[in-house]
This record gives structure tokens, sequence and C-alpha cells, in this order.
């Protein structure tokens, strides 16, 4: 029996610590070319994918065959497109333009459930289980139901003009918090002249008109270092650290807590020596860095407080985890929308999904004869697809599992550094309200608190057994050791949960009726036994011979 307990637990436990598994492939081709790809997005059920081109064309397909929907032409009043960013949970985007302005947008896939009567009529057939009108997707469910996914992107009336001097926009990050009658918005700007600057705007809605206003406050960040080229831009989603790369793998961290006075904090290289930086971006939170060199490199920096160093604010970027190193340099990264998770795709067309605290490679999916460099990267919001789009055109789409992406032997028993913590910790958290929580499962904590209460427990346990038992065997007459007796070892047969179910049944509205009551017995009972102790040995003796029955 206990042999078969012990394979039980080893099969349950086992899939903790196993990768994922890819469940399907395809791949189709795109209509257009695929250079013109700014932006891609993907719904909750990998049903529907938004593809947005330079010109504004948007185009809606069968994540999962390619099937074309629905296309439309965004009016950007003749402005040319440059650059694109969605917030970390791709429901708002900011679209870049060559003058220097931007424009705000909200994208939605919209879910509802509906019974078979209230299918529209005509639908064309997508697979064995989608169907389409054109322009939604129909999706046969459990029990006889059908799941409808439509899309919308809903864009502002205004431009914001954002660079002085009118050029190009080449790289935004953006974050949006709030609820909607009250939204702020926050997104740091990078201009074709490398000049970098905040933005904050703070939208209103009035419920009686419904109309939507905006309140811009620009923030001039300090001038990069004369010479540098920027590579990318990210920002936190306090927006109180902007950080700009350079290509030579230096990093350039602002400080913007505050707004009238933002100061270039720390200037840091983040890649060996002898690499240049080629991926870079934050994982869900702003608080982990994700940095990857053309050595194949891969790693992750927090932003720490650290006594001795020499930045303006105190603070530092430390590195806190490295990868294993990947067979070439990684050229795109893509954060997942929920947890710790990310992609990234190397120069040889191999693809990685990675946990960011456990350092799990969750799945890979190697080049082929057909792979070629990849353009754009995006996970599905549920971690289970990956939709890569090839610089000819082709879209590979992959469908995998990964039930358990945080559970190593590394996790569960060894120091992790997470992140808002200084240094590596044994620190068991598992859950929070936040979707960008980092669930913390370490086991030491655990294994040493039931070791510590057990520790305590028999202090009190051993003593009362042992003298117990000596009472009884010695002193307690033959009539009641043969009630105490066998009571006892029943007692010690039943499981301790079920005991502990019973007295949460049974003994639980009595204590929490009689609380008071219950809390002085532990005083009351000890106290009454050593004073009727000391009130016994002062009985005459032939009192106390007569009332223990004895001739």
């Amino acid at each position: 029996a206990v042999l078969g307990i012990l394979v039980f637990l080893v099969a349950e436990t086992f899939p903790l610590f196993r990768s994922g598994t890819t469940t399907a492939e395809r791949t189709y081709s795109l209509e257009g070319p695929a250079e013109d790809v700014l932006g891609v997005s993907v719904d909750d059920y990998k049903t529907i994918a938004f593809f947005l081109t330079k010109e504004g064309k948007g185009s809606l397909f069968h994540a999962k065959t390619g099937f074309p929907l629905q296309r439309f032409v965004l009016d950007l009043e003749g402005r040319e497109l440059t650059a694109l960013a969605f917030t970390p949970d791709r429901k708002y985007v900011v679209l870049g333009f060559s003058d220097g302005s931007v424009r705000f947008g909200a994208l939605e896939f919209a879910t509802e459930i509906l019974a078979p009567g209230n299918l529209p009529q005509g639908l064309s057939k997508v697979d064995e289980q989608d169907g389409t009108d054109g322009s939604n997707v129909y999706s046969k469910i459990p029990g006889n139901q059908f799941r409808k996914v439509s899309f919308s992107l809903t864009l502002d009336k205004e431009f914001i003009p954002v660079s002085e001097s009118g050029t190009p926009l080449v790289a935004l990050a953006y974050h949006v918090s709030g609820q909607a009658e009250r939204q702020a918005r926050a997104f740091v700007a990078l201009d074709e002249e490398g000049v970098p600057s905040l933005n904050l705007v703070t939208s209103r809605i009035n419920l009686l008109t419904g109309e939507r206003r905006a309140q811009v406050t620009r923030t001039q960040l300090p001038p990069l270092p004369q010479g540098v080229k920027p590579h990318a831009i990210s920002l936190t989603e306090k927006a109180d650290q902007v950080v700009v790369a350079e290509k030579t793998g230096t990093v350039f961290r602002y400080n913007t807590t505050d707004l009238n006075a933002p100061m270039l904090a720390e200037t840091v290289r983040v890649v060996p020596a002898s690499s240049t930086l080629t991926a870079f971006g934050f994982l869900l939170g702003g608080q982990s860095l994700v940095v990857a060199g053309s050595d194949g490199s891969l790693s992750i920096f927090f932003l720490l407080k650290k006594e001795g160093t020499d930045t303006k604010d105190g603070q530092t970027l430390q590195l806190t985890r490295s990868f294993d190193r990947l067979p070439s340099s990684a050229v795109f990264f893509e954060p997942a929308i929920m947890g710790k998770n990310f992609a990234v795709a190397d120069a040889r067309g191999n693809l990685f999904v990675y946990h960011g605290t456990s350092q799990k490679l969750l799945v890979q999916f190697p080049a082929d004869a057909k792979t070629r460099e990849y353009r754009i990267l995006v996970l599905s919001p549920r971690m289970d697809g990956l939709l890569a789009l090839q610089g000819d055109g082709r879209v590979r789409f992959w469908e995998f599992s990964v039930p358990h992406p945080e559970t190593t032997i590394r996790t569960l028993f060894r120091k992790v550094w997470y992140e808002g913590y200084p240094e590596p910790t044994y620190t068991w958290q598992s859950s929070a309200m936040s979707e960008d929580y980092e669930p913390k499962f370490s086991l030491v904590p655990l294994i040493f608190g039931t070791i510590k209460a057990a520790f305590y427990s028999l202090l009190f346990a051993i003593p009362i057994a042992i003298l117990g038992a000596i009472y009884t065997s010695e002193f307690v007459t033959l009539k009641v050791r043969a009630v105490v007796k066998p009571t006892m070892e029943m007692m010690a047969s039943l499981p301790s949960v079920v005991l502990g179910f019973v007295a949460a049944l049974v003994m639980a509205p009595v204590v929490e009726t009689w609380i008071a009551s219950v809390l002085l017995v532990f005083l009351v009972v000890p106290t009454a036994l050593m004073a009727a102790a000391y009130l016994w040995q002062m009985i005459p003796l032939r009192i106390a011979l007569r009332i223990q029955g004895s001739p």
C-alpha cells in the first residue's frame, strides 16, 4: 500500500517538471509584402489574427488556417505610418507617423456565446470546427453552443504632435492605466534624430455627452551622448523609468519619477564586450528587462537600489538571471500577455519559449528548410499558441500546451531572485490579485515551517504522552485502564485529517459560540489540577484512604 502511494505521488508530480508539448502546426501565406506589416494580434481562442501594415491597411485572418476575413483601410489623412506599439495586454495601440505625430486606438476581440438557432445563415466553412460570415468567426463548442469572436479597432480622431522637429517617429513604447472615464496614457517616443520624449495623456469622458478630452503633458528627456544611435526604447508600467538601448549593447536609463526634472541616471553595458545588442524589452509588469546579445547570450536585469552605486538615483540595473546560450543571436523578443513567459527567435530561424522566473525552456520550434528570417512574433493571450511571420510572407502557427511553466527543481528547492527583492531568497507566495504577479513556489519555507511546528508540538506532546502512558500503566486501576487503553489505540488508528475534519464540523461551532470559555480552559484546567493536587496532600491520611476506598 505504501509503495502504491509512492508510485501515485511520483506520477502526479512528474508533469510539474516536464516541458511543453506541441499539439498542432500550420503554415499559410500572407497576401502582400511581409516587410510592410508593423503589428499583429491574436484573440484568446486563437481564432482571429489581425495584421496592420505601414499603409494603414488592416487584415483579419483565421489564425489557424489563414482563411481571409475582413479587410479595411484606416483613414490616416495622408500620413505615413512609421511606428507602432501595443500596451502589454494588447488592448490599446499607439500609431506613430512620418510627421512626428501619434494617434491612439483601442482593439477588442469580443466574444459571445450563441445557441444554434441564433447562428446567421450562409456561413462559409473554415475548418471542421469554425465557420465565418466574412468578418466574424463562429466556433462550435461543447454543450451544443457556438462561440462568436469578432474584432474591432477604434481610433481617436485627433493626431497629437510629439516630435518638435516634425521628423518621423521610429520607436514607441506605450502603457495605459485607470478606468475609461479617467484613463491615463503614458508613451515614450523616439524620432529619427534620436531624441526621446516622455508623454502623458490624460483622458476624461463627459458622462453626459460622451465626449473625450485629452490633455497632453510632454517631457523632453535629456539628450543622449553625441554619436549614440538608439536601437530600441522601452518604458516601465508606472512610466517612472525610460530605457534606451544602443546597438553596441549600452543602455541609457532615464529616471522620470519627477517629470519636471528627468535625468539620465545610468549608462551601463548589458551584453559582453565582444557582442552587440540584438533583442531588448520588458516582461509583463515592467520589472524584468530581457536582453539578448549577438553571441547568443540571453539574460534578465532588475532595477534595484544598491548602496555604493555611482548612479544619480541610487538604483542600478542588476544582472539576475542568465539563460543557456542560444545557437545564434536572438533577433526578436516577444513577451506574453500573462505571466513571465516570453518567446525569442534566433538568426537561424529557431524559436524558443521560456519562462522568465524558472528559466525553463517551455517549448522549442527548430528551423527547417523552409524557414526564413522572422519579421514578427506574437504569443496567444493564454500562452497556448505562437504565430510567426517570415520575411517571405509565410505565416507559421503553432499550438502547444505548457501546464506548469513556473515549476522546476530550482524554483522548488533553491534560492530564486524574484522581482522587487534585493537578493535571491526562499519564498512561498503562490497567488496575488494582479495579473503581472510572479508566483513563488519555494518548498523550503514549507518544509522548515512543518519541521518547526512539529518540534514545538513535540515539546508539549512528548512529556504529556510519556507521563500519561506511565500513569495509565502503573497507577490507574484495571477497570479504568480497560477503557482508556483501547480508546487511545482506536484514536491512534484514525487519520489526523479525519479527526481535524470532524473537529471542524462538530467542535468549531461550539468553540465559536464559547470562544472565551474555551480559551480560559487552557489556563483554568492546569491551575485547578495543581491546586487540587496540593490540597490533596493536606488532607489527613485516614480521610484520604477512606476517599480512595482502601481498607
